[in-house]
């Protein structure tokens, strides 16, 4: 029984440290996402006021 709870405790770790990770490259792509936003955003803009 030991074996096994430290089997599953190894799985809820390896679970628990990939999440992190992906929580991390998902921030870094919400943030890529806004700044194209903004740089989209900030053309719609200049087109107005060069027109």
């Amino acid at each position: 029984m030991e074996e096994g709870e430290r089997a599953e405790g190894d799985d809820r770790r390896d679970q628990g440290r990939r999440p992190e990770r992906s929580r991390c490259s998902g921030r870094v792509v919400a943030i890529l996402a806004l700044l194209v936003q903004v740089v989209a955003l900030a053309g719609g803009i200049v087109d107005l006021v060069v027109r």
